[in-house]
C-alpha cells in the first residue's frame, strides 16, 4: 500500500509541475523492448520446458503544447514467440500491430534531466500461426483477433542537446486491455474454430524484468 501511495504522489507531481521544454516544439520518437524467458508449463501433470521471447517496437510523433505537456500518436509492433518442447521444437509466433493516442508529463529534475510520465490508449490487430506437435512443422493453428488497451508508464529522460533526447521508460505499471481472438485449428479431417474473450488487468511492479524496460529517443524537428 505505502509503495502505491508513494507512486501516485509522484505520478501527481509530475503531472503539475512545470517542465523546462519548449511549447510549439514538435517531437518524433522510437523505442524498443526485449523479453527473454524460460520456464517449465504443466501439460498433462508433466512439466515441460518452454521459452517465451518478444521484441516491441514504437514510433510516436507528438507536439510540446505546454512546456510540461505533450501530446500525438503512435505506432506499435510486437513479434513474439513461444516454445514448448514435447520432443520436438512447438513455436508459435505472434505478430501484434497498434495505433493509439499518447500525452506525456514532464518534470526538470536537474540539468537536461526530466521525469516522464506517459499515458496512452491503443487498438491492435493480432495474428498468429504455430505447428501441432505431430504436424511436422506444418502450421494447423492459427489465430487472429483485435484488442484495445490502456496503459502508464513513468521514465527518465536526458536532453543530449536541443534537439536530440535519450529516453527510459518502465513500462506498463498499470494496463488494462480487452481482446477478441478467434483461433482456428486445421486438421486434415476435422477443422474447427474457437472464440475467446478476454479482459486484463496487471502491473509490472509485481514482476519488473528486462521485457519491463523500454529505452528509446526523441528528435525535436523544431526546436526554439
Amino acid at each position: 500500500m505505502k509503495k502505491i501511495i508513494l507512486l501516485l504522489l509522484v505520478c501527481c507531481t509530475i503531472v503539475t509541475t512545470k517542465a523546462q521544454l519548449n511549447a510549439g516544439e514538435k517531437a518524433i520518437g522510437g523505442s524498443i523492448s526485449f523479453n527473454l524467458q524460460d520456464y517449465n508449463t504443466n501439460n498433462d501433470q508433466l512439466a515441460t520446458p518452454s521459452r517465451y521471447a518478444r521484441a516491441n517496437a514504437f514510433i510516436t510523433l507528438g507536439k510540446f503544447i505546454s512546456p510540461a505537456r505533450e501530446r500525438g500518436f503512435l505506432l506499435s509492433y510486437s513479434l513474439s514467440s513461444q516454445t514448448n518442447w514435447y520432443g520436438n521444437d512447438v513455436t508459435t509466433i505472434t505478430h501484434t500491430i497498434g495505433a493509439g493516442y499518447f500525452r506525456n508529463y514532464y518534470k526538470s529534475i536537474g540539468k537536461n534531466f526530466f521525469l516522464s510520465l506517459n499515458w496512452n490508449i491503443s487498438g491492435n490487430g493480432i495474428f498468429s500461426a504455430g505447428p501441432d506437435s505431430s504436424a511436422n512443422g506444418e502450421p494447423v493453428m492459427k489465430t487472429k483477433g483485435w484488442g484495445i488497451s490502456t496503459s502508464i508508464n513513468p521514465g527518465i529522460i536526458y536532453k543530449i542537446d536541443k534537439r536530440w533526447l535519450v529516453t527510459m521508460q518502465l513500462n506498463n505499471i498499470a494496463f488494462l486491455g480487452y481482446s477478441h481472438l478467434e483461433e482456428q485449428t486445421i486438421q486434415p479431417q476435422n477443422s474447427y474454430t474457437t472464440t475467446t474473450n478476454d479482459l486484463t488487468a496487471y502491473s509490472s511492479l509485481n514482476n519488473v524484468s528486462l521485457g519491463s524496460i523500454s529505452i528509446g529517443f526523441k528528435y525535436i524537428m523544431n526546436p526554439k
